[in-house]
């Protein structure tokens, strides 16, 4: 699994419960709080967790650059250029070399394109289910289901909302015929 935007765990921990153990996990999480709450987590349950766990503590882009960051109330930390202060952020294809992910998430606060078109070479050749945040802006709701279609005309798309308002609101992508 892939976990962009992995906050302090919570889909991780989602994950264990329902499935338990995995092979391994990479954990993306740009906010220093957060990061170092995710990483208490990790530790304090990594022997339950996965075999393998990776974390770094930057966003997920189309590029590897600096761009600035606004910190929030540990919920919605995002990349803006008001932001006030710098992270790095890594196209995922260059972060994980070799890495045959099953499972892409990611809830990066409006970054979701961006980060898929850094994450191109992965999806193509590895083909794994996909689950990414369409609610942060309004274009999302088309634009990402489009892309992901012309990397694998073969995805299944689905559509879920776990509010009942627009918040919450997740594509999944699964592989299909």
């Amino acid at each position: 699994m892939v976990n962009c935007g992995a906050y302090t765990g919570d889909t991780i921990k989602q994950l264990n419960q329902k499935v338990g153990k995995v092979k391994s996990i990479a954990c993306f999480e740009p906010d220093k709080n957060n990061y170092s709450n995710l990483i208490n987590y990790l530790h304090a349950n990594k022997e339950n967790i996965a075999e393998y766990i990776i974390t770094f503590p930057c966003g997920v882009y189309s590029k590897n650059e600096i761009r600035y960051f606004s910190e929030g109330d540990n919920t919605n930390s995002r990349i803006s250029e008001n932001g006030n202060t710098a992270i790095q952020v890594i196209k995922l294809d260059d972060a994980l070399l070799n890495y045959k992910p099953t499972l892409i998430q990611m809830d990066i606060e409006g970054s979701e394109l961006e980060a898929l078109h850094g994450a191109e070479k992965i999806i193509k050749e590895n083909y794994p289910d996909l689950a990414i945040c369409v609610y942060h802006s309004p274009e999302h709701i088309w634009e990402i289901p489009l892309f992901i279609k012309s990397l694998n005309k073969n995805y299944q798309l689905y559509l879920r909302n776990y509010t009942g308002y627009i918040s919450e609101t997740v594509l999944y992508a699964v592989k299909g015929d």
